[in-house]
């Protein structure tokens, strides 16, 4: 252990370390109904920056990332958004942390706005080559220095435009790089410090698509679950958007099944109906 490095923090990683074990077999049993989470967690990022005086709203975010040509400023924001993070999921293990791949990055982000991109702002450069200097010489686990790193180039602010989406970007770019996969399917608290948010994903993904004695589990064992490990009465809304795989008739199929089983119930009706634990 790094003894300059926070026992909180290396708690944390110990059990991300536990979790992210089963990348590898969870992707290869789920790798249909990751892709659909995949394409949601795309819609929840869009929206999570979609914080411009007039907002875009989910419905047309996902327009956009259906392939709608953007409109208005706002549009091509979320439009550039996504397209540098598909970028960034698409060839990651080709971009590497240094002044090329990040320039990069922000030309597709702004491709469709006339601004200033692709250039660090006038007199961040040296600041930035220390940053790259800094961590291309890391000795310790990633998780580690990732938060540092993110810490420093928000501090630098190095672009004119775009920091705190290109924070976020790098967030998914230094994990990928570094092996780390659930904010692909579940996603990140962007209000949360790292470590803790990327511990939740890992725990979610599995809550969501659980690995018993090296088998997948089945739609309705699923559904089940994520009644029995939630702290409140679930909406059927709620399940689907957990297990983006489940359509609301299977949802519906599956929840009738498991009140006759007397497994879970019920609570209210229609669409204010919830569902609990026995």
């Amino acid at each position: 252990m790094n003894e300059s490095l926070d026992k909180e923090d290396f708690d944390i990683m110990k059990e991300i370390w536990t979790v992210s074990a089963l990348d590898g077999i969870r992707g290869s049993f789920y790798s249909k109904e990751l892709n659909a989470a995949e394409k949601e967690i795309r819609v929840a990022n869009a929206l999570l920056y979609d914080t411009e005086s007039i907002p875009v709203g989910e419905a047309r975010i996902r327009s956009l990332l259906d392939g709608d040509t953007p409109m208005t400023h706002n549009e091509h924001l979320v439009s550039g958004y996504d397209r540098a993070l598909t970028m960034i999921r698409r060839d990651y293990s080709r971009l590497d942390f240094n002044e090329k791949s990040l320039l990069s990055i922000h030309r597709v982000l702004f491709a469709e706005l006339l601004c200033e991109k692709g250039k660090f702002r006038s007199g961040c450069e040296n600041a930035m080559e220390f940053l790259f200097e800094d961590y291309n010489s890391k000795t310790t686990e990633a998780l580690a220095y990732i938060p540092r790193t993110l810490e420093n180039f928000a501090r630098i602010a190095p672009f004119q435009d775009g920091n705190k989406r290109m924070q976020a970007l790098l967030t998914n770019l230094l994990l990928l790089k570094n092996g780390y996969t659930a904010q692909l399917y579940v996603g990140l608290d962007g209000n949360a410090p790292l470590l803790p948010s990327l511990m939740h994903s890992y725990k979610e993904l599995d809550r969501r698509y659980p690995i018993v004695e090296n088998r997948k589990v089945k739609k309705r064992d699923r559904i089940l679950h994520i009644i029995e490990t939630s702290s409140e009465p679930v909406k059927k809304k709620d399940i689907c958007a957990c297990i983006p795989d489940v359509s609301i008739r299977t949802a519906d199929v599956v929840l009738s099944d498991l009140i006759e089983q007397n497994k879970i119930e019920k609570l209210g009706s229609y669409k204010d109906a919830r569902y609990i634990q026995v």
